[in-house]
Order: structure tokens, then sequence, then C-alpha cells
């Protein structure tokens, strides 16, 4: 009897193991959609006599003749960009120092990474930024000569936790800010 009861039971075994819940090959409950990167199309444009070049999926306003916000709309994030001619060495530094203390009031306690070259046309370059820094997570400066001082930040319109879920976007922007930064003249 027992010999006859065996299959029963092996198939009884075999159909609770499959209907376990394991969902291991499914989407997470919370799963975050990933957005399609732009292409690495550029276009040149110019801000008080600077120019540089930019994504050119992007759609740029001029809140002012020496400010530029550069919008990345499927993205969520606005790259805001402003430069600034001064008269005196004195001026320069007060300025910079000025995007200094904003870099360090954002940044915090943040294990932030930061670049520092001198790109070909002599502008001195830094960029700072940390995927996990919040709505801002990077600054950049650019200075020619203690005389032309570029500064920016990136701003994300939308949430900005999981850091894991806005990194791609993060990535993007940080290459595209590093670009920019490289083509100055």
């Amino acid at each position: 009897m027992m010999k006859k009861l065996l299959p029963l039971i092996i198939l009884v075994i075999i159909s609770l193991v499959s209907c376990r819940k394991d969902n291991s090959s499914v989407p997470k409950r919370y799963a975050y959609p990933r957005i399609e990167l732009y292409d690495t199309t550029r276009m040149t444009v110019d801000i008080a006599g600077v120019n540089f070049e930019i994504n050119a999926n992007t759609v740029c306003t001029r809140p002012r003749p020496e400010w530029l916000d550069i919008n990345y709309p499927r993205y969520g994030v606005t790259l805001h960009i402003a430069v600034n001619a001064f008269d005196t060495e004195t001026d320069f530094m007060e300025a910079l120092a000025n995007r200094q203390k904003r870099l360090e009031l954002n940044f915090g306690d943040t294990k932030a990474r930061t670049e520092s070259f001198t790109n070909p046309d002599s502008f001195i370059c830094n960029i700072t930024g940390d995927p996990g820094a919040g709505s801002a997570p990077v600054f950049f400066t650019a200075s020619h000569k203690n005389s032309l001082l570029l500064s920016g930040a990136v701003v994300f319109s939308g949430n900005t936790t999981p850091v894991d879920s806005i990194f791609p976007i993060y990535d993007a922007v940080y290459g595209d800010v590093v670009n920019l930064l490289l083509s100055l003249r």
C-alpha cells in the first residue's frame, strides 16, 4: 500500500513547492522605471561671449542675458548657468569664495566627488557631484584669468530617492557638464 501512495505523496510535495510565494523572477513591488537616456548629439551656445557645447536634446531659456537654464525635459532636470565678468581680482575672488561656500552648504558631510582640470582654452574648471546629495547633486565653476567666472548647478525637480533609480540620469548629466567645461572657449 505504501508503494502505491509514494507517487501520490511525491506529486503533492511537488505541487506544494511549486505554489510557494517566491517572486524573485518578477519585478519588485516598488519598481522604478528606467528613463531612456538622450543621445550625445551636441550644439554650441553662447552666454555673454562664452561659447560651449551642450546636449542638443535640451531646451534652453535665458532668464537674463548672463544666465542660461538648460532643461532636460525627459529627465526632469535643469542645469542653471551664470556668467559673470569682474573688473578687479578682489571682486572675482569674493565671487569665487561665495560659490565655494554654497557648494559646502549644499553637500555638507556628503563624500562628494570633485574633479579639477584646466581645459584647452585655459579655463580652470571644478566640478563636484554626488547622486545622494538631494535635489542639487552637481555644482561647477570655471574661471578664466581671474576676471571671468562661469558657475552652475544641476537641479532635479522630482524625487531623488532611491539614489540607484536616478543614478543613470545623474551620470548622464554629470558627463554633459564635464563636456560643457571641456568645450568652454
